[in-house]
């Protein structure tokens, strides 16, 4: 299943976007090949995304604090001001 897109996720963000005024980012605990093959196969999906924290290029998985840490500092993000959704109840 993580092969294919959740469109109905998909819709959820195009839909918050619409103001202009939200930003998405992709927190995965994708292995590479992985992550390369969805990039390769759904580039108007990725386009939607500032940015892509990748557990393996960053040697962290959720749900370990640092990787939020990470992805909130390198994006100069205030934890107050984000919603996180995850597909496995145990990285929220």
């Amino acid at each position: 299943s993580i092969m294919r897109p959740n469109y109905v996720l998909i819709n959820l963000i195009k839909h918050m976007q619409k103001n202009g005024k939200t930003k998405s980012y992709i927190l995965s605990n994708l292995d590479m090949g992985t992550y390369a093959y969805l990039c390769d196969h759904y580039p108007d999906i990725f386009a939607l995304f500032q940015d892509s924290v990748i557990s393996a290029e960053v040697g962290m998985m959720k749900p370990s604090h640092e990787i939020y840490t990470h992805i909130l500092k390198t994006n100069n993000l205030s934890p107050g001001a984000c919603l996180f959704i995850d597909d496995q109840q145990e990285n929220i």
